[in-house]
């Protein structure tokens, strides 16, 4: 069962560690967005010139989003905001 306290505690470990997984944790569990968001989203789809930084889940070319309701945008606060920043330029 995932309880609060066990959110806590991988958020903590994923805090500690300098691996490129990392990432992509704290996204997920800041956002609640699934794996493949964050992983498919191309440098258009993240929005940070704007008063709520945000990034677009929707279909491109690595990802197949399938109805109009699947296509939005997410909010980046705390922690999700700082490891985009910090983070898309870098990847490949």
């Amino acid at each position: 069962m995932i309880t609060h306290d066990l959110l806590l505690a991988v958020n903590q470990k994923l805090m500690t560690r300098f691996k490129p997984y990392k990432f992509i944790g704290l996204i997920q569990l800041n956002t609640g967005l699934r794996l493949s968001a964050p992983v498919f989203a191309r440098v258009e789809d993240c929005v940070f010139d704007h008063p709520i930084p945000h990034i677009w889940i929707r279909r491109n070319e690595l990802s197949n989003r399938k109805n109009k309701s699947s296509i939005r945008a997410v909010p980046l606060v705390g922690v999700s905001l700082l490891e985009f920043r910090s983070h898309m330029f870098v990847m490949p």
